[in-house]
């Protein structure tokens, strides 16, 4: 036999928990928009001026 466990820490602070998750949830949003103003800026900057190799038939220029 076997006692059956518990699914919370006895020193489990549930305030802490939610802050920490907040803080989380922040960080999360300023990275998507970070990521969406980085797509639309690499979209608006012609090809020729980046330095990402491209490939003109099947051979990276």
């Amino acid at each position: 036999m076997t006692y059956k466990k518990t699914l919370r820490h006895p020193k489990a602070d549930e305030s802490a928990r939610q802050a920490f998750q907040q803080k989380i949830q922040q960080y999360e949003k300023k990275v998507n928009l970070l990521f969406l103003l980085m797509k639309v800026v690499f979209h608006t900057i012609p090809h020729e001026l980046t330095a990402i190799p491209q490939k003109v038939n099947g051979v990276l220029a």
